[in-house]
Formats: C-alpha cells, sequence, structure tokens
C-alpha cells in the first residue's frame, strides 16, 4: 500500500513536470490503473481527462520477465507495470490499429479495440460491469472500447507517455 501511495505521488510529481517542459510541450498522458480497471487520457494543457474502462492481464503481477516473454507463442498473462512510449502500429494478427508500448527495443505489450476472438471469455460484459474485479483475462494487453480507441487514443501522437499503476 504505501508503495502504491508513494508512486502515485511520483506520478503527480511526474505530471507537474510534464506539463512544465518546453521539451514535451504539454503532451498528454495515459494512466492505466490496474486495480481501478480503467484508462485515463489526461491533458495537461487544458487539465481535461477522459476516463474509459479497460481490461488488463489475467495474471497480477508487476514485473515482466523477457526471457519467457521472448519465446515463439507465449502468453504470458502480465500487464507489466512501469512508463512507456507509445507507437502506432497495424497489427496483422488482429487485423486492426494498435498502440505498443516499448522498454528500450523490446515491445511488451499494446493497447488495442476490445479482441472478440473467444465469447466464452464475455469480454463486452466484463468491460461493462460496474466492478473491476471481472476485468483481468487478456494475454497482456489492455483491451479498451473501440470507440475510445479510435477517437481518443488513436489521435494521440507516436511517443505519448503510458504509465501503468503497480498493483
Amino acid at each position: 500500500m504505501i508503495y502504491r501511495l508513494a508512486f502515485i505521488l511520483l506520478l503527480v510529481v511526474s505530471g507537474k513536470l510534464i506539463a512544465d517542459d518546453t521539451k514535451l510541450n504539454k503532451a498528454p498522458v495515459i494512466i492505466a490503473d490496474k486495480k481501478q480497471a480503467t484508462i485515463t487520457v489526461f491533458y495537461p494543457e487544458t487539465g481535461a481527462k477522459i476516463t474509459q474502462p479497460a481490461l488488463f492481464g489475467k495474471v497480477k503481477s508487476n514485473l515482466l520477465d523477457m526471457n519467457v516473454y521472448d519465446y515463439p507463442n507465449k502468453t504470458n498473462y502480465i500487464t507489466p507495470s512501469g512508463s512507456f512510449p507509445l507507437k502506432k502500429i497495424y497489427s496483422w494478427r488482429l487485423n486492426d490499429d494498435m498502440m505498443i508500448y516499448i522498454n528500450g527495443k523490446n515491445a511488451v505489450g499494446a493497447i488495442h479495440p476490445l479482441w472478440m476472438g473467444n465469447p466464452d471469455q464475455k469480454r463486452i460484459e466484463r468491460l461493462r460491469s460496474p466492478t473491476p474485479d471481472d476485468n483481468r483475462i487478456t494475454g497482456g494487453c489492455i483491451n479498451v472500447d473501440a470507440d475510445f480507441f479510435y477517437h481518443t487514443l488513436n489521435t494521440l501522437p507516436d511517443g505519448t507517455l503510458l504509465i501503468i499503476l503497480p498493483e
């Protein structure tokens, strides 16, 4: 609990620094909260924010073991914590746009519209439920409503900072 509070205080300070940094020039910031199952886009220039529900990796962990992650066809079900720049790409697997988050040279995950490949997972119902308790279902990616993805997230520039809060 103390670690989480310290991290959130750091984010508040970092948000202020980001808003004042002339190099970043008031760039928007995305904050993903795994505990609350939400994703928020914060616009420092205006103080506006948009929050929506999101689905996260089914395994509760903050760390991603790249030795396991790099195996072909291996899914780790972890949405790692940390801050990551985003890059827009087109995914042939999803046949859709997505935003990958990067750690060094490695893509460690993605934000994309709700994946509907397995109806038994009831992802639409999970996304719409009032509780965050059932929003842990993905292979590690962050899934969001398609309208939110295309009208909000996909309009942000490459390099937008994604901050994923720890468990």
